[in-house]
């Protein structure tokens, strides 16, 4: 519940405010995290029969559908405070 909160805040205060830096950021980044997906399918064949899926896949999906929908927003933030601390904009 905390996660979501915390991403629901950070992408109402910075929707506005993503440029296209942000989202080419962002896709870099997303693509990264899908090369996951094969490692989980690995995982999947090894140990697939001790681990609980039903419960595994709810959790990542809902996580991953997060990460991506919030992730422009998040490159906002980071690329915004890092420009504060290097006195730039």
């Amino acid at each position: 519940m905390l996660l979501f909160v915390a991403s629901a805040t950070i992408a109402s205060r910075r929707r506005g405010k993503v440029t296209s830096h942000d989202q080419i950021r962002a896709f870099g980044v997303s693509q990264i995290a899908f090369a996951a997906i094969p490692a989980l399918l690995i995982v999947f064949f090894v140990v697939g029969d001790r681990i609980d899926w039903r419960v595994l896949v709810i959790g990542l999906a809902w996580r991953g559908w997060l990460l991506l929908y919030t992730l422009p927003c998040l490159m906002s933030a980071t690329h915004s405070s890092s420009s504060r601390a290097s006195g730039t904009r």
